[in-house]
């Protein structure tokens, strides 16, 4: 079909109105609804289906939640077997944490594409703030073990944050250092291993991680992190001056109404 003729298709689509009116009961119009659907034709359904899932995208890039969810169900209505769809599905769900729908939805994007490597990268995320470290771990090392994907420190970081909350400390170092030999500039990585050395008891090799992460320009949030574990170190180290240089700069710093701000102005009134 020539680009007018997929124009012409494309507005015809959307010139077609559903039955009913104002005074039309709510069950008699949702069934008119669905028959309208039923009688598309595929490319009608494809193209409704994109225009939702386009602008949910858009929606969900912008950092508006509740909006992307909305065209995603909307798109998910005409192409419910449509894995990018039950991807961003379980995005929207997962920012809400409405856990148990994004989980529903990442398993059958999964399903619906094998090897699916964006979705199961997203469930092994998933199972970790859900605290379900094992079933993250097992979704991480699915792709630690595909040779096609194109970032193992993403996979490697995943895994040894699944290895460190489980208690498998020494595995989950050699992930985390297996990301970094990856990308050594994956952030990341440099604050997960700082946490897992600062609980080890090796504080300077911790400081050093987060120091890393500073390096890097993570963004605001991610810095206050690192600084605020550097000054708790710093303490514990007795290096008072060095404590309340980095607790001054995360309470100082753009993200003063975080928990990471808060924490480290308590701090500042015991040290001053």
């Amino acid at each position: 079909m020539s680009h007018p003729q997929r124009l012409a298709a494309f507005l015809a689509v959307l010139a077609i109105g559903l039955p009913g009116c104002a005074s039309t009961p709510a069950a008699t119009r949702e069934a008119q609804q669905r028959a309208a659907k039923n009688n598309l034709n595929e490319f009608e359904k494809e193209t409704r289906s994109r225009a939702h899932y386009d602008l949910a995208v858009d929606h969900l890039a912008r950092g508006r939640t509740p909006s992307a969810l909305r065209e995603f169900l909307s798109a998910v209505d005409y192409r419910p077997d449509d894995p990018w769809i039950h991807l961003g599905l379980g995005e929207c769900y997962r920012r809400k944490s409405l856990y148990d729908q994004a989980e529903e939805h990442l398993l059958r994007a999964a399903e619906l594409k094998p090897h699916f490597q964006t979705a199961q990268l997203n469930l092994s995320a998933l199972y970790s703030h859900m605290k379900r470290y094992d079933e993250s771990a097992e979704w991480a090392q699915k792709l630690v073990e595909d040779p096609t994907y194109p970032a193992p420190w993403r996979a490697f970081n995943n895994l040894g944050w699944a290895h460190l909350r489980a208690g498998r400390v020494e595995e989950a170092r050699t992930a985390l250092s297996s990301a970094l030999e990856y990308e050594p500039s994956f952030w990341p990585a440099h604050l997960n291993l700082g946490i897992l050395e600062s609980e080890a008891g090796s504080k300077l090799d911790a400081i050093q991680h987060f120091e890393d992460v500073v390096d890097h320009k993570p963004g605001p949030f991610a810095e206050a992190e690192a600084r605020y574990r550097m000054g708790e170190l710093y303490v514990s180290l007795g290096n008072r001056g060095l404590a309340l240089e980095q607790f001054t700069t995360v309470a100082e710093g753009p993200v003063g109404s975080s928990s990471w701000a808060k924490k480290s102005q308590d701090y500042m009134k015991i040290l001053q």
